[in-house]
């Protein structure tokens, strides 16, 4: 079942009959279709930390695979490896270079059995990104849901 819904940027202002007052700016008409798939942003991040304290942790974004059409969310929600599988598409996981074997081999064993030019272009991305995160262990790959 589909249901329109009237907007104001991101806030619902009102369409239970069809009937509004007038907006104070122009609407967005927003189709609901069911559930939206959450896409998981991949970025490689670069920490520099002075010292043992936390509030000195700084972080930097060096590169990201930006995952728009859901591809890499869907592929993890559908793995059966146990890395990918726990990536969760509403929270962000933080791996480290330490974790970069496991996540590699599991990114390279989803990209064999991928056979959409678009899904295996986005692992590839992905891959790229770890493997500068291995290199390093001023490196972590953090995996952001929406």
């Amino acid at each position: 079942m589909s249901q329109t819904i009237w907007c104001d940027s991101l806030d619902v202002i009102t369409a239970v009959d069809g009937t509004l007052e007038h907006p104070p700016q122009p609407l967005v008409r927003v189709q609901d279709e069911g559930a939206c798939g959450m896409g998981v942003d991949v970025m490689l991040m670069q920490v520099a930390q002075g010292g043992s304290s936390p509030k000195s942790r700084r972080l930097t974004t060096v590169d990201f695979a930006q995952d728009g059409a859901d591809l890499f969310s869907d592929l993890c929600v559908n793995s059966r490896l146990p890395m990918l599988n726990r990536v969760d598409p509403y929270r962000t996981r933080i791996l480290t270079s330490a974790d970069m074997p496991q996540f590699i081999s599991e990114i390279d064993a989803t990209c064999d059995l991928t056979a959409e030019k678009a899904e295996r272009d986005i692992l590839q991305k992905i891959r790229g990104l770890a493997e500068r995160c291995a290199a390093a262990a001023c490196f972590e790959l953090h995996l952001v849901g929406d």
